[in-house]
């Protein structure tokens, strides 16, 4: 082989090496080829192996030996090592990159830092990291630089000094069971006592770029106590801090404690009259037949309530029971029940026998409800341990869950079971529903008597008479048809409002009697058969109860 036609030369101007190719005159009498192994080899031998080779060239130098063409192609090149920094993430990281050196320098930890300064990086600057890198002559990317994030202030908190461990019914667990003997007394204060403290909001922490530029943070919210308190005032020493202005009963709110005059009675009965009191109300014994009791704050009755009525604006804790009597029936044929009570909280007690309750909290019954219309904007639990924990005749309705041991009884009482909706929501939406119903017959009714007109206009039979009634007819169809629409729209809304409950469920431990009737909001189940319990949810359309998995159809 002629391997005298191409010579390799390294010109350190363009730090290059390049194939001189140079054919003899008579280019019939070459018999020189090239391919990449001597390409190889020729680098080798000239110590251009390290160098970077240039495809392109390589390929021009091909084709020009293969058409005998005398010409100058650079084939590889010297490089020095390449390191590039790139900076991300709004400016909070740094990367590093090294490309290796082909011949040429390799980079160095100087290198490294002299192209931090160029780009200005300052914060956060990892040695270790860049030592790492350049040990190793090359990296694809490596985290050289963090900013330090800025941490949001705090929002400002109350915290609570009194009652903290304070309740007023039993503790509920996970499972739904009712503690009754973790049940509780009312709670007095003292003047002076320390009920609330006002902790302030935090600043929070500045942050920095990898650039040195301060990131500042999100502040706090900031608290305050409310301008008018009730039994209760910021002490003058400490602004940060509420104290008792009377002795009472604490009501712990959002921003504040209230603290409540406390009215104590050995009973109430005709000889106390009925109570009205702006405060919390304590009953050491019972509250007996036709009396009331109506208190702002909380009520305790040591006793049971027979046949009376009780409005409480805070919570209610009966620890024998509720006793209703026989219940009476209205012409209107709704069942009057014999005892009222109402709470703007929890209600507490031991039993529960024919009794109209309402409770914008949890309704915790010790021992069994019956014959009784009870709902509760939160849970109701009957059945402590040693207990009967049934329910039976009447309605009860909660927003979240029912939960008892037994729902009705071999009698087959009629028993009806509802979950899915609060009770302020469910009454605006029936009352919404009526009307909407009320406005639609009126429409079909409407419709009828412009009907039987258009016979008489076409009989030829149209009196003075008639055109005032079909003027009266139209006046009414525009005032109608607006209501309409509007109700119409109202209460699809309340229908998708009570539908996103629909983690509600009822839970019976023990058994569930025929007859009785499941509502999962607007579903209605009706066991027709007696059946082991479990827990009653509405998924895809259909009562499903755990464990036992049965489906029921819809009534």
């Amino acid at each position: 082989m002629d391997t005298s036609v191409v010579t390799l030369q390294f010109f350190e101007q363009t730090n290059q090496v390049k194939a001189v190719v140079q054919f003899p005159e008579d280019v019939s009498i070459s018999t020189f080829t090239l391919d990449d192994i001597w390409l190889q080899q020729a680098l080798k031998k000239n110590n251009f192996d390290q160098f970077f080779v240039l495809p392109d060239g390589v390929a021009a130098l091909k084709a020009a030996v293969q058409a005998k063409q005398s010409t100058i192609i650079a084939i590889a090149e010297k490089r020095d090592a390449e390191i590039i920094i790139t900076i991300e993430d709004n400016n909070m990281h740094a990367y590093l990159q090294i490309c290796s050196a082909f011949g040429g320098k390799n980079a160095v930890v100087d290198d490294v830092i002299n192209l931090i300064k160029h780009k200005r990086i300052k914060e956060g600057i990892d040695q270790e990291a860049i030592q790492h890198a350049v040990e190793h002559a090359k990296c694809a990317r490596v985290l050289i630089a963090s900013g330090r994030i800025p941490i949001d202030g705090e929002d400002g908190y109350f915290q609570t000094l009194v009652a903290a461990d304070k309740h007023y019914g039993p503790i509920i667990n996970e499972q739904g069971v009712a503690n009754f003997l973790e049940v509780n007394e009312l709670f007095v204060v003292q003047q002076g006592d320390k009920l609330m403290r006002k902790i302030p909001r935090t600043l929070g922490e500045n942050g920095v770029d990898v650039f040195g530029n301060v990131l500042y943070p999100v502040p706090g919210k900031n608290i305050q106590f409310p301008e008018t308190l009730s039994g209760a005032i910021i002490n003058q020493e400490d602004e940060s801090l509420l104290i008792a202005t009377i002795k009472g009963h604490p009501i712990i709110e959002k921003n504040s404690v209230r603290v409540d005059p406390i009215y104590m009675l050995d009973k109430v009965d005709l000889s106390t009259g009925n109570v009205n009191f702006d405060g919390s109300v304590l009953v050491k014994g019972d509250v007996e037949s036709n009396m009331k009791v109506e208190a702002t704050g909380d009520i305790i009755v040591n006793g049971c309530v027979i046949k009376a009525e009780i409005i409480a604006g805070g919570k209610v804790v009966i620890s024998q029971g509720i006793i209703g009597g026989e219940s009476i029936k209205t012409k209107e044929g709704i069942m009057q029940r014999g005892v009222s009570i109402k709470s703007g909280g929890v209600i507490t007690t031991g039993f529960i026998d024919n009794a109209a309750i309402e409770a914008q909290g949890n309704i915790l019954v010790k021992d069994y409800i019956s014959n009784s219309d009870v709902i509760s904007s939160g849970d109701i639990v009957v059945g402590s341990a040693g207990y009967k924990g049934y329910i039976v005749g009447g309605t009860i309705q909660a927003l979240h869950m029912v939960r008892s041991n037994v729902l009705g009884s071999s009698s087959e009482i009629v028993t009806k079971i509802k979950v899915g909706a609060s009770l302020e929501l469910s009454r605006t939406y029936d009352h919404k529903l009526q009307k909407l119903q009320k406005c639609e017959a009126t429409l079909n009714s409407l419709s009828k008597a412009f009907i039987e007109i258009g016979k008489r206009e076409s009989e030829g039979q149209l009196t003075i008479k008639t055109k005032k009634i079909l003027a009266s007819l139209v006046s009414t169809l525009k005032s109608i048809v607006p209501n309409v629409s509007v109700l119409g729209s109202e209460t699809c809304v309340l229908k998708s409002q009570i539908g996103e409950h629909k983690t509600a469920k009822i839970v019976v431990c023990e058994r569930v009697f025929c007859g009785v009737e499941l509502n999962l909001y607007d579903k209605v189940y009706i066991i027709k058969r007696d059946m082991v319990g479990g827990a009653f949810e509405l998924s895809k359309g259909e009562v499903v109860v755990s464990p036992i998995g049965l489906k029921l159809k819809a009534k």
